[in-house]
């Protein structure tokens, strides 16, 4: 009789993403071409698009972010 395979807890967990920003990555502090705002590195991945455990969920892979720059 085969016996059951328990999952290793060594393993890397994947990580669930947030909802879709429409337009940009889940990590966008405001929506892409919004005024006084600029693409800029990832903080949760410094801009690698990965973390251990698979794709950064804020960035979506791309390793970039649209952030508020200026007083907006």
């Amino acid at each position: 009789m085969p016996q059951a395979t328990l999952p290793d807890p060594q393993a890397p967990q994947p990580i669930e993403a947030p909802a879709a920003n429409p337009g940009g990555h889940p990590g966008d502090e405001v929506p892409p071409g919004t005024p006084q705002s600029a693409e800029d590195v990832c903080g949760r991945c410094a801009g690698r698009g990965w973390l251990d455990a698979g794709v950064c969920p804020d960035c979506a892979g791309s390793g970039r972010v649209t952030v508020n720059v200026g007083d907006a």
